[in-house]
């Protein structure tokens, strides 16, 4: 008996190490899989890019070169999220008592990506070389800026006196062009000539390393940089159409690219992307003819802006991708809250301001043009709308060139539009008496609107535009559909801040980098 208590003793304690044994290797097999995967950070951003033709800032005409030289180059002032304009090269600045020139301080300690002193000559060459281009169909996207200046003078190493043509266009937003180096030519005049082969040295974030021909352009950090030296570096690649890019994100061909369509969100339905959308200077607007009886009468405007749902525009017409606001000023504009319409959708309150009117019946037409079709869809959905509220609308869709002449010509009643707005936002020519395209005419604004771009500080400019939003609110002028929204689409893999900006689509890239798990395959080709 006692030998067989022990052997039935010993047989349990050998099925417990059995057990333990099993166990202990079955939790080693469940902690390799439950491990972390490996993950590699690369720090070489890839992104596509249509091709430019030169990287001069005084000739440079495409749009992807604006944004390219938005890392390379500075300007004396640059503009914050609410179209501020802050100092960049300028350490402060002081308007001159004849109204239209202003004294520039500049910053010390900036150096050129080659290492030489930047300079108050610097700042006359650039002007210089700008001004020189006579040539239209040679002027950069600069010119409009630049082209307000009448001169320039070096007062001493660290500050110039810039003169204005006109002190009601003195804005200091007007300077944020590129500023180039002296040594980019031996006169101003010869830098309209430098297109291909042209060295691009500036004083921004990051310099050009390399180039390869037709197809790519190597940017790094620049070690003179005054401020923290980016990590990362970029690798541009041409590319004919960039919405080509997104399919190529798993491949980590590309990892970002930029796309103002509309109907963007429907290239990612089988792509690992994130989409940062964020609005454009690109409002759709609802034109009203003054010259029409029945559109003179602001209770008949604002009629007709109750009488229609700019979200369901936004939603059926435009995938989504627009914001509501107030006006035709950007959204936010000087950190002024806009998103709250001024007569939003409501039916009851339009049927109420009509009867104001004394309008029992009222037929209108509408002017589109019949090769958007993002805006034919959303007439017929306004004429829809419209109808519910006792307006009739005949809706008048033409091909381009006769929309544009009709227009021009004032032959329409109410016309759906779209205007991409300059970042200084001088909307004189869509609003000033007797020169915008409705007829419409206000002598108060119209001198708020020039104060605006006069010698005003920063605070008078944000109180003359609270005097400018009353008026429009007011109005009704036009009516604001909405606000397109542009979009960065980022691989899955790219970390950092994205906060782009319509006219600073790569703010923020100083903190991207690229973090992906290792798959086997790409450890046992390591």
């Amino acid at each position: 008996m006692l030998k067989k208590s022990i052997l039935i003793i010993i047989t349990i304690a050998a099925l417990l190490l059995l057990l333990t044994a099993c166990r202990s290797a079955t939790g080693f097999l469940e902690k390799d899989a439950e491990e972390s995967p490996e993950l590699a950070v690369s720090t070489e951003i890839s992104i596509p890019m249509e091709k430019i033709r030169t990287l001069n800032p005084v000739i440079a005409r495409d749009e992807e070169a604006y944004y390219l030289n938005k890392l390379i180059y500075q300007g004396l002032f640059e503009l914050d999220a609410d179209l501020n304009a802050i100092g960049q090269l300028a350490e402060s600045y002081r308007y001159e008592e004849d109204g239209v020139s202003v004294s520039v301080s500049l910053k010390n300690g900036i150096k050129w990506q080659d290492g030489t002193a930047f300079s108050a000559e610097d700042v006359k060459f650039s002007i210089e070389a700008y001004l020189s281009v006579y040539n239209v169909a040679e002027k950069s996207m600069y010119a409009p800026y630049v082209d307000l200046i009448k001169g320039v003078k070096v007062v001493d190493d660290k500050e110039v006196l810039i003169t204005f043509k006109d002190p009601k266009n003195a804005a200091i937003e007007n300077l944020t062009f590129p500023i180039l180096p002296l040594t980019t030519a031996k006169k101003a005049i010869q830098v309209q000539k430098l297109k291909t082969g042209f060295k691009a040295i500036g004083t921004g974030a990051y310099m050009v390393e390399s180039t390869e021909g037709d197809k790519l352009i190597k940017l790094v950090g620049n070690p003179y940089y005054k401020g923290s030296v980016p990590k990362n570096s970029f690798l541009v690649r041409y590319i004919p159409d960039k919405a080509d890019a997104v399919n190529l994100f798993d491949i980590r061909q590309y990892n970002m690219t930029f796309l103002k369509e509309g109907d963007r969100d429907a290239l990612l339905s089988d792509i690992d992307a994130t989409v940062s959308s964020f609005p454009s200077n690109e409002v759709e607007v609802l034109g009203f003819n003054f010259r029409k009886p029945a559109l003179a009468d602001k209770k008949v405007r604002q009629a007709v802006a109750c009488g229609i749902d700019a979200k369901e525009i936004i939603e059926s017409c435009y995938y989504g991708n627009g914001i509501i606001n107030d006006t035709i000023y950007f959204p936010n504009y000087l950190g002024i809250a806009s998103n709250k319409p001024v007569n939003p959708y409501d039916p009851d309150k339009a049927k109420l301001l009509l009867a104001e009117a004394g309008v029992t019946e009222l037929s209108l037409e509408l002017l589109v043009n019949a090769d958007n079709s993002e805006r034919v869809l959303a007439a017929k959905t306004i004429k829809e709308s419209l109808q519910k509220v006792g307006i009739e609308l005949v809706l008048n869709s033409v091909p381009a060139a006769e929309y544009k002449s009709k227009l021009a010509g004032g032959s329409f009643d109410l016309y759906l539009g779209g205007y991409r707005i300059k970042d200084t936002y001088d909307l004189r020519p869509l609003l000033r008496s007797y020169s915008n395209p409705i007829g419409y005419s206000n002598t108060l604004l119209d001198n708020l609107l020039d104060k605006m771009q006069s010698p005003i500080t920063k605070e008078d400019k944000k109180e003359t535009f609270e005097g400018i939003r009353k008026v429009l609110r007011q109005d009704t002028p036009y009516y604001c559909l909405l606000y397109k929204t542009y979009g960065i689409v980022a691989s899955d893999d790219l970390k950092g801040d994205v906060t782009p900006q319509f006219f600073d689509i790569y703010n923020g890239c100083e903190t991207w980098n690229l973090t992906y798990e290792v798959s086997t395959a790409e450890e046992t080709n390591s």
